[in-house]
């Protein structure tokens, strides 16, 4: 714990070192990954010289390659851009730079081999809970949270965002006045809406 609390430490002052001066954040109308229930979205970020944060943290072992599903804006494929940070990551665990100078590299296949077995865990449990396990499973717009919206065909997470912000609905013909859902959506998904009693003030 107290490793990854210097890492933490190390990565916030390499940062705002970086950030110190003037520098871009270019936005990117994509869906991040993540396990949290509101939706993450891309962001570029180029410093004062023009060079990419995200690869300079990882390039210095303060930061993984994961979740990458985005191209960059010079036009870099995703697969590319992934393949980049990966080998920006071995190289910076090669050289036990920032973080990976703590790190064990024996252990490392049964390590990661249990970190996936923890995680395939928690999604599992995350999708029972959330409903989301049995893909035919009613989903009750009024209180459903943005991954479950996000199980309903063709409801993406900005569909699912305005379905939260226009709550609450009285039946399925009432989501016709989200903005984005039309007949074809509606009809879509009216099979899979369920309006449960909502308890009395």
């Amino acid at each position: 714990a107290a490793d990854t609390v210097r890492a933490g430490r190390e990565a916030t002052a390499f940062a705002a070192g970086h950030l110190a001066q003037p520098f871009t954040v270019i936005t990117a109308r994509a869906t991040a990954h993540g396990r949290g229930r509101v939706p993450r979205f891309y962001a570029f970020v180029r410093t004062s010289e023009g060079r990419d944060l995200g690869e300079l943290l990882v390039a210095a072992g303060l930061a993984r390659a994961l979740g990458v599903r985005r191209g960059t804006p010079e036009g870099v494929h995703r697969d590319e851009h992934e393949q980049r940070l990966r080998d920006l990551e071995l190289a910076a665990a090669l050289r036990g730079a920032g973080a990976w100078r703590d790190s064990q590299p024996e252990t490392l296949v049964e390590r990661r081999a249990l970190l996936r077995a923890e995680l395939a865990e928690l999604d599992a449990l995350r999708l029972e809970v959330l409903g989301l396990d049995d893909p035919d499973a009613p989903v009750d717009p009024n209180r459903a949270p943005v991954e479950a919206l996000q199980s309903l065909p063709g409801i993406g997470p900005t569909l699912a965002a305005r379905i939260v912000a226009h709550r609450p609905f009285t039946d399925a013909d009432d989501l016709r006045r989200v903005p984005g859902i039309g007949p074809a959506t509606l009809d879509a998904i009216r099979d899979r809406l369920v309006f449960e009693e909502r308890d009395a003030p």
